[in-house]
């Protein structure tokens, strides 16, 4: 016994190394050239211990991990260990449902990681591997769920209360998980009594956790001396409030699936604007819906319907953010990683494997699993272009930043360290002289640096993270309102642009550049 348990164990560990290093070639431009996104991920370099925001955003258990890496972000330690989070995640996944390292296992694990949902937390370099555990710990959650045992049903709360203390959001794949264990236990025959025993213990693991969670979270503010944020509506939680917005959230939840699949807002996938990508999705899940419909085809038409019950909550399951946090109008691109891994994941209860009876039917089911596997090959050669997209327009817009923020710096001269700071006005994105080449458009707004927030202590702490990636030292005016009189004086609104004569100026103690 123990023998094959080393066996598998060894087996496993191959598994996940080879693809960890795939992976890693997939990330290589935005792991060696230290890339961030142009909101967050630029405001924080290498070092981060703003804690006490993250405790107001319910995020209480970020400072431990952030601790753990003694406050300190650098790459490509930062960005290896978050990667590590996520293949380790999706590969418990494809060895728990029986894929292990087959063909479709890989295509798992590889389409798992190799997404948007993915890349974006790597820019987030301050806090990656918080998004990454996180996934993990959800995928451990539903692994514990599934074995019908006190102690993992224990593991499985402790894993809930750690991912949502990390990242809530990221809880929607343990949910895509369960549903798909729902379908596994159905196509295997199991007993209604067990079905429901499993979905028993799993609402009430969801609502345990929560309960801790929210208690831990309350200790927390009161350890850090704050109070919950009012981000995403973070602050106003309540179970009365979750009760009464349900109905218009659990609509949402559908509408952020057909908005991740079928509009172009959140760019995750090369092909996804043209209509052959949209009848693509259309054709893999009717195909996918095939094979669930042969593998239960043997089963009672009880099985039937509730495996295509659980297949009609996998919006709500994947956006179960939006159901807790009633305020919540959008899905940001960081919040998209259940939705990234719906149909890979869709693998691991419509694999072929075991549902070939050796009669005319299998030629037939043969070429719809070929038609799926085509599918899944596409969406994941699409989502690997639109990840190198992203991480080419990050390099190239911040290498076009930097070199203006340098002819900035040679043309103040002398002027470098004025007494009242240097005062920036615009944004270099809006500059004429910013080169945006073709592939701009074709990318996701967190790749086009240069293109950051403005408004109050955004733009200046924009402007402070421009700076440290350039390189320079220059005395830096902080003070928000001087910002905002200096940007509405008429001699400043008439300023010509970077990099005509006059675009610097010098304004009472401070010197005033203007690049929009």
């Amino acid at each position: 016994m123990d023998d094959m348990k080393n066996k598998e164990l060894r087996r496993f560990a191959r598994f996940f190394l080879f693809n960890f290093l795939l992976c890693v070639v997939a990330y290589l431009l935005l792991i060696s050239n230290e890339l961030a996104n142009t909101y967050d991920g630029l405001w924080n370099g290498a070092e981060y211990r703003n804690y006490s925001w993250v405790v107001e955003i319910g995020r209480w258990f970020w400072p431990v991990v952030g601790k753990a890496q003694m406050n300190v972000c650098p790459e490509p330690f930062t960005s290896v260990l978050a990667l590590c989070f996520y293949v380790l995640g999706s590969c418990m996944a494809a060895f728990w449902f029986g894929l292990k390292d087959s063909f479709h296992g890989y295509l798992l694990v590889l389409a798992a990681t190799v997404n948007t949902a993915v890349c974006v937390s790597l820019t987030y370099r301050y806090t990656s591997p918080t998004f990454g555990l996180s996934f993990l710990l959800s995928v451990a959650a539903a692994r514990a769920l599934s074995r019908d045992k006190v102690l993992p049903w224990i593991g499985s709360v402790l894993c809930l209360i750690l991912a949502l203390a990390l990242y809530q959001s990221n809880i929607g794949c343990a949910g895509v998980l369960v549903l798909l264990w729902v379908i596994r236990m159905l196509q295997d025959g199991e007993e209604a009594k067990k079905v429901f025993r499993f979905i028993g213990r799993t609402i009430a693991s969801l609502i345990c956790a929560c309960i801790l969670y929210k208690i831990l979270w309350d200790l927390s503010m009161k350890l850090w001396n704050v109070e919950a944020a009012g981000y995403l509506g973070a602050g106003d939680v309540s179970v009365m409030k979750i009760l009464t917005a349900f109905p218009r959230s659990f609509i949402k939840t559908y509408q952020a699936l057909f908005e991740y699949f079928f509009e172009n807002n959140l760019k995750h996938n090369v092909y996804q604007r043209l209509l052959p990508f949209r009848v693509m999705i259309v054709c893999l899940s009717v195909v996918t819906v095939i094979l669930l419909g042969k593998k239960l085809a043997r089963r009672p038409l009880g099985s039937k319907l509730g495996a295509l019950a659980c297949l009609l909550l996998l919006a709500p399951a994947a956006n179960v953010a939006l159901l807790l946090a009633a305020d919540a109008e959008t899905v940001m691109i960081q919040m998209t990683m259940p939705m990234a891994v719906m149909f890979p994941f869709l693998l691991c209860v419509s694999d072929t494997a075991g549902i070939f009876d050796g009669n005319g039917e299998s030629r037939g089911i043969k070429t719809i699993a070929s038609i799926r596997t085509l599918c899944m090959l596409v969406l994941l050669a699409g989502s690997f272009m639109m990840v190198s997209i992203d991480q080419h327009v990050m390099l190239k817009s911040r290498e076009n930043a930097v070199n203006m923020l340098n002819r900035v710096a040679v043309d103040l001269g002398e002027d470098t360290n004025p007494e009242g700071g240097v005062i920036f006005i615009g944004r270099p994105s809006d500059n004429p002289n910013f080169l945006k080449d073709q592939l701009w458009e074709r990318s996701n707004d967190y790749a086009h640096y240069g293109e950051f927030w403005l408004g109050g202590n955004l733009s200046t702490m924009s402007y402070f993270g421009y700076l440290r990636d350039a390189g320079l030292s220059l005395t830096f005016n902080w003070n928000e309102d001087v910002w905002r009189e200096i940007g509405n004086r008429e001699d400043v609104k008439m300023m010509p642009l970077y990099p005509d004569d006059g675009y610097i100026m010098r304004a009472g103690k401070s010197m005033v550049v203007r690049f929009s």
